[in-house]
């Protein structure tokens, strides 16, 4: 009867720290929300290249009005 209530014991520990690892998780990343992350942002003046997709299935008679909306876009 002793080793069940050993390993019980095991046990219940087990489920503790796990349950206090959670907790412990959670409160540090609460306490880190509290600092709000500020990306440094630099304008070094370089575009980008993006490639869009239009999806134009049978859409023959108003894809070149759909490219030409695309492109006059900021």
């Amino acid at each position: 009867m002793d080793i069940i209530v050993d390993i019980l014991e095991i046990f219940q520990l087990v489920f503790y720290l796990y349950i206090a690892t959670s907790v412990l998780m959670l409160f540090v990343f609460s306490v880190a929300s509290l600092f709000p992350y500020k990306p440094l942002l630099t304008n070094d003046g370089i575009y980008r290249k993006v490639a869009l997709i239009i999806p134009a299935y049978r859409e023959d008679n108003v894809i070149l009005e759909v490219v030409q909306s695309a492109l006059r876009q900021q």
